[in-house]
């Protein structure tokens, strides 16, 4: 199984024996993690000023 590489992967080929490369894990985490900050920001300061 080929995955395509993705544009931010340094790497031509994939790391892991799955086919999936780890820059994908890495966008997904990052991604999430953002995600969860901004809504937990938003909760935040709904709770301040409301």
């Amino acid at each position: 199984m080929t995955t395509q590489a993705l544009p931010l992967d340094p790497y031509e080929h994939d790391d892991t024996p799955t086919g999936h490369s780890y820059a994908a894990a890495w966008i997904a985490l990052i991604g999430f993690f953002a995600l969860d900050v901004l809504i937990a920001v938003q909760i935040g300061a709904l709770n301040h000023f409301f």
